[in-house]
C-alpha cells in the first residue's frame, strides 16, 4: 500500500509514521507542494520485491563482491 505523506506532516509525525511502514511493510510517498520528492520503504523488502515495486535494487546487492579487479 501507498500512502501520500506531505513533508510538513512527516516532520511533525516522524516516528508513527516510521513504525507504521516498519510495522505493516507500507510504503510512504513524500511530497512537497504537491509534488513527490522521496519515498520511505521498510528495510525488510528484499531484492527481489525492491525490483518489483521500486525498479530498483536493494543495498544488500550493492555490497556483494565484484570480480573485477581494481587497479590503484
Amino acid at each position: 500500500m501507498q500512502q501520500l505523506v506531505e513533508a510538513q506532516d512527516l516532520k511533525e509525525h516522524c516516528l508513527d509514521l516510521l513504525d507504521q511502514v516498519s510495522e505493516h511493510n507500507e510504503t510512504l510517498v513524500i511530497t512537497k507542494d504537491g509534488h513527490a520528492v522521496a519515498r520511505l520503504v521498510s528495510v525488510a523488502w528484499t531484492a527481489e520485491e525492491s525490483e518489483d515495486r521500486s525498479g530498483r535494487v536493494s543495498v544488500d546487492d550493492i555490497v556483494v563482491p565484484m570480480e573485477v579487479a581494481w587497479e590503484s
